[in-house]
C-alpha cells in the first residue's frame, strides 16, 4: 500500500472517556472487509495505530458497525488490560458525536490469514490452529461474540493470532446481524472450523458440514466444530485437545464495568436526551357520586280534635244509662 501524508487532528475521547487529541502525520490504507475502512496512521509522537471509519457516508448501518467495534473493543481492552500480547487491537480513542465518526485502535500485527496460507503449510498449520482457538478463548470471558471470523479478519504474525474487524461483533444473547438469531460463542466456533477447512484444503467449504476425509486433523480431533449448535466445543475445550494450557483470564470485573460505563456514557451523549422520568403513584378513581333520595318523614298519628272527644263521652254516658234501665226493669219483674 502507498503511504500518504495526511496531516490531521482527531478530537475525541480515550477509552476512559477523557477528552483527548491525536495528531496524524501519515496514513496508509489497509485491506478490510465489511462496512468500515481500515487505515494505518502514524502519529506525531511516533505511535502507529489503525483508524476505523465508515466507508463513504456515515449512514445508520455504518454507525451501528462502528458502535459495535467501539463497544466490544472497550470491553475486551479493559477486561484484558495486563494481557500481552492481546489477540485483538486495543481501543485507543473514538468519536461518535461528529458527522464523521471514527475509532482509533491498536496496530494490526502481521498479515491476513488469506495471504499467509502458503506459509502455513506443514507444522505451521498446527501452530496456527492452536493460536486461533487461544485467541477465541478470550472473547466469551468478556461476553463477546466476534460474528465475522474469516480469512480477512484473522491476522498472523510469527505464529501468533490477532482478531480484527469487530464491526459485526456483539454480546452474547444479543440479536445477531442478518437475523441469524441470538449471538453465541458457538457461531464463532463454526466460523473457525470453516476457516480451517479453507486453510487446509485451499477451497472454501460448500456447506456448514463439509467432507472432512481430506483433512485428518479436523476429522480426528475437531469434527464437532461442524455439529449442531449446542454440540460444538468451546475454544478452551479445543485448546485442551491440542495440548495448549495458556488459558486466558480477565483482569477483574471492575475493569470490565469501567469499560462498559465509559462507552455507555459516550452513547448517551450521542443520542437525543430523554425526557425526565416522573414517578407517579397510582391514584384510585373517585367514588361514584351517590344521588340523594328524598325520604318522606314517617306519618304522624292524627291529632284528636275537641269535637271527637265530646262525642265519645256522650256515647259512653248513653250506653251506661241503657244498661241501668235494663237492670231496673229486670229487678222489678222478679217475684219476691
Amino acid at each position: 500500500m502507498t503511504e500518504t501524508t495526511d496531516p490531521r487532528t482527531l478530537d475525541g475521547h480515550d477509552i476512559d472517556g477523557r477528552v483527548s487529541q491525536w495528531k496524524i502525520t501519515g496514513a496508509e490504507p489497509l485491506p478490510a472487509a465489511g462496512r468500515l475502512a481500515a487505515t494505518r496512521v502514524h502519529l506525531a509522537d511516533g505511535a502507529t495505530y489503525v483508524l476505523r471509519s465508515p466507508r463513504g457516508r456515515a449512514d445508520e448501518q455504518a454507525r451501528r458497525a462502528l458502535d459495535n467495534e467501539i463497544r466490544v473493543l472497550a470491553r475486551l481492552t479493559l477486561a484484558f488490560g495486563t494481557w500481552r500480547p492481546r489477540p485483538f487491537p486495543a481501543l485507543i480513542g473514538y468519536d461518535m458525536d461528529s458527522s464523521e465518526p471514527w475509532a482509533l485502535v491498536g496496530d494490526y500485527r502481521g498479515i491476513p490469514a488469506r495471504e499467509a496460507t502458503a506459509a502455513l503449510l506443514g507444522t505451521g498449520l498446527m501452530e496456527f490452529t492452536g493460536g486461533l482457538f487461544e485467541a477465541l478463548a478470550h472473547l466469551p470471558l468478556a461476553e463477546v461474540v466476534h460474528g465475522g471470523i474469516g480469512l480477512d479478519t484473522v491476522y498472523v504474525s510469527d505464529g501468533r493470532i490477532q482478531l480484527v474487524s469487530f464491526d459485526d461483533a456483539g454480546l452474547i444473547g444479543e440479536p445477531g446481524p442478518r437475523r441469524s438469531g441470538p449471538m453465541a460463542p458457538d457461531q464463532d466456533m463454526l466460523a473457525s472450523g470453516l476457516l480451517l477447512y479453507e486453510v487446509f484444503t485451499g477451497t472454501p467449504a460448500s456447506s456448514t458440514r463439509p467432507d472432512l476425509s481430506d483433512v485428518p486433523l479436523l476429522a480426528s480431533q475437531l469434527p464437532d466444530l461442524f455439529a449442531e449448535r449446542r454440540a460444538r466445543p468451546s475454544a478452551v475445550a479445543v485448546m485442551e485437545r491440542l495440548g495448549r494450557r495458556d488459558f486466558p483470564s480477565v483482569d477483574g470485573p471492575d475493569e470490565l464495568d469501567a469499560g462498559r460505563a465509559a462507552f455507555e456514557e459516550a452513547r448517551r451523549r450521542k443520542l437525543p436526551p430523554e425526557p425526565p422520568t416522573v414517578r407517579t403513584r397510582s391514584v384510585p378513581p373517585p367514588a361514584r357520586p351517590v344521588r340523594a333520595v328524598a325520604v318522606p318523614p314517617a306519618a304522624s298519628p292524627p291529632k284528636s280534635s275537641p269535637t271527637s272527644r265530646s262525642t265519645v263521652v256522650l256515647l259512653t254516658i248513653g250506653v251506661l244509662l241503657v244498661l241501668a234501665a235494663v237492670a231496673y226493669f229486670a229487678l222489678e219483674g222478679m217475684p219476691w
